[in-house]
């Protein structure tokens, strides 16, 4: 696809994992892919020395993900709170776009798709049109956290306490 001012679209590299159903909540398969997407992205900044890592937008189809993201990382379990930071080390939070689902090319492999009809689909080796259009991340759905759809961990205090004897005796006798 070309663009106004010669900037194109094309497809480099894609990644899909087949999973066992029922074994993995759907949040935590998420967060696997964006860890994917950010390792893939220190990757490509490597190879392409031309592509600098802070001015990538990165489109996601998951919202539970992008409120995830965008939340406090301290109510998390420690996993997930080590995936998040691993990602958040790698990409900038702000960079961090919602995209619709039907419009994204990665969720072609996730629902199923023919070899045949993926070598001939025009978006998945092109990527979708909008990608070309001129303020993309300014048009991109940006979302605030919604800390009910978080994985939390059991927070549990202590409090230890040392009083004088003779003193707590004269209080209370």
């Amino acid at each position: 696809m070309k663009h106004p001012n010669d900037a194109k679209a094309n497809f480099i590299v894609s990644k899909s994992r087949l999973t066992p159903l029922g074994t993995v909540t759907l949040p935590r398969l998420e967060l696997l892919g964006s860890v994917a997407l950010a390792r893939l992205c220190v990757c490509l900044s490597k190879t392409f020395p031309l592509i600098k890592e802070g001015s990538i937008p990165f489109w996601s189809d998951s919202q539970i993900y992008l409120h995830r993201f965008k939340s406090v990382s301290i109510l998390w379990k420690h996993y997930v709170q080590n995936k998040e930071n691993e990602i958040k080390e790698e990409t900038d939070p702000v960079n961090w776009y919602f995209c619709e689902g039907k419009t994204n090319p990665a969720s072609k492999l996730t629902r199923g798709i023919t070899i045949h009809n993926l070598m001939i689909d025009e978006t998945w080796w092109t990527d979708p049109s909008w990608l070309l259009e001129l303020d993309i991340p300014a048009k991109g759905k940006t979302l605030t956290a919604d800390n009910e759809s978080i994985e939390r961990q059991k927070a549990m205090m202590t409090l230890q306490m040392t009083m004088n004897s003779k003193y707590f005796i004269a209080i209370y006798v």
